[in-house]
């Protein structure tokens, strides 16, 4: 368990997730100024190592989950909501959890009301990707290469009590005032929130210090996340941030490393995006995995980690075909090719 106080009232938490990605997740405790109350942003899965991390937390800074007022989500992702419901019980079930509609929907979608055919649905999605049979096998031979059902178990309890909030909801924790600011991209209904005080921005997944976040084109989510994903970069980098508070990740303060950031991330999809085109002209009519299987070193990554390359693929691909850049055509079998697109 590591604990931080990255600014006066707000303590970083790194709780552990069973992502081989990953390792952790940054979830902040923001102490009321007056009185006894705390809030809690974003909450790792429910795993042991996770629930003894805050648990410890809570011991060492002398709070009681008695006096939680609310828990603030940046999105559903697992290892954002999984402790949302635990904590709620942990509060005598008197702290609403905050979070986006779309990404309760989501939520309730993959976890609380999992269609039964949801399986078949990834595997039909990961076909038109280009998987063959024998890839679809191997990957369902794999422990952990199916991550919504390995992670189902982890996101129990639900929340029971749940508020809805949304772009420019403000947000009172820790004593200051965040405004709420729709980041979608990485999920659809993500939220980050800026507090004028201080310039201070709880980021979630949306940007990050040594990472990019996961970009992926998966079933079920609004079309071209990419584009979506840039468009809110763009949107956030003119706000005078002077602390990044990120969902994985040390925080950032360094004048301008901010912008830096921002400005760093949108370059590496601009050469991704550049690259991948030129993997179709120069190859002709590809599938997303054919595209992927050259862009990324699949032989170097953990089965568990293939799907993300896939749909990370798929995304910049997507937008490609949206801006004109490259050609898509749907094959009779339902796979997708992306082809180079004619001059003129």
């Amino acid at each position: 368990m590591t604990l931080t106080n990255p600014a006066p009232g707000i303590w970083q938490l790194q709780v552990p997730v069973p992502f081989t990605a990953l390792g952790d997740v940054n979830c902040y405790l923001l102490r009321d100024p007056d009185g006894p109350g705390w809030t809690a942003f974003d909450t790792g899965m429910n795993i042991p190592r996770a629930v003894e991390a805050w648990n410890a937390a809570v011991a060492q800074l002398g709070l009681d989950f008695a006096h939680l007022r609310q828990i603030v989500l940046s999105h559903s992702h697992p290892d954002h909501f999984g402790l949302a419901g635990w904590l709620q019980e942990r509060s005598g079930g008197r702290a609403p959890v905050l979070m986006s509609a779309r990404e309760w929907e989501i939520a309730d979608f993959i976890w609380m009301n999992r269609p039964v055919d949801r399986d078949e649905v990834l595997v039909e999605h990961a076909r038109r990707c280009g998987l063959e049979e024998m890839h679809l096998a191997f990957l369902r031979s794999k422990e952990g290469a199916n991550q919504e059902a390995e992670t189902a178990r982890a996101v129990r309890p639900f929340p029971q009590k749940v508020v809805f909030i949304g772009e420019g909801s403000l947000v009172e924790m820790g004593g200051r005032r965040w405004r709420a600011l729709h980041t979608p991209g990485h999920a659809d209904g993500h939220l980050a929130f800026y507090a004028e005080d201080g310039g201070l921005l709880l980021a979630g997944d949306q940007v990050l210090p040594a990472i990019t976040p996961n970009i992926g084109f998966w079933p079920g989510i609004e079309p071209d996340p990419l584009g979506r994903y840039l468009g809110s970069l763009r949107q956030l980098r003119p706000l005078p941030v002077h602390l990044l508070l990120p969902g994985h990740g040390g925080p950032m303060a360094e004048p301008g490393s901010y912008a830096g950031r921002i400005d760093f991330i949108l370059d590496h999809h601009r050469e991704r995006l550049g690259k991948m085109q030129q993997a179709v002209e120069t190859h002709g009519p590809s599938t997303v995995l054919e595209v992927t299987m050259r862009y990324f070193n699949l032989a170097a990554m953990k089965p568990v980690d293939w799907p993300f390359a896939l749909v990370e693929t798929g995304s910049h691909l997507e937008h490609l075909a949206l801006q004109a850049r490259v050609g898509r055509h749907e094959e009779a079998s339902g796979v997708w090719k992306f082809l180079p697109q004619k001059p003129g």
